[in-house]
């Protein structure tokens, strides 16, 4: 049985060591693969008003749109927070296709509103 790496994309609405749980979860995850040969790059949410922070230069990280980039919370359901993670959402089916060619495997990290509409987008690639 082959254990070929495969290419792989990340989709993390939070990707920051300083997000709490699943920002540095998502970053953790992605430098280990990485260290362990995967090629492998990330699409989240363009935020503003960060802490300055050190990533791995082995993960690429796509900045994704979405509206109000200096809201980093999602605890409350509102219609905020539904147009944030719409926005975002779109722009990820955007970068999908656009990359479809570069990865096997989309791995939606903490993500739900992004995985419905991006999930028929995900599969667009190519397959060898």
């Amino acid at each position: 049985m082959s254990h070929e790496l495969k290419r792989v994309c990340v989709v993390s609405p939070l990707y920051h060591p300083s997000l709490g749980g699943l920002g540095r979860q998502a970053q953790l995850l992605t430098e280990r693969l990485s260290a362990e040969g995967v090629d492998i790059f990330v699409i989240a949410r363009r935020m503003t008003d960060m802490p300055p922070a050190r990533f791995s230069p082995g993960v690429r990280v796509y900045r994704a749109w979405s509206v109000k980039p200096h809201t980093h919370t999602y605890e409350n359901v509102n219609p905020l927070n539904i147009l944030i993670s719409l926005t975002f959402s779109l722009s990820c089916m955007f970068l999908l296709f656009r990359k479809r060619k570069e990865y096997d495997i989309v791995h939606f990290h903490g993500t739900s509103l992004p995985l419905f509409i991006s999930l028929p987008c995900s599969d667009c690639s190519e397959r060898r």
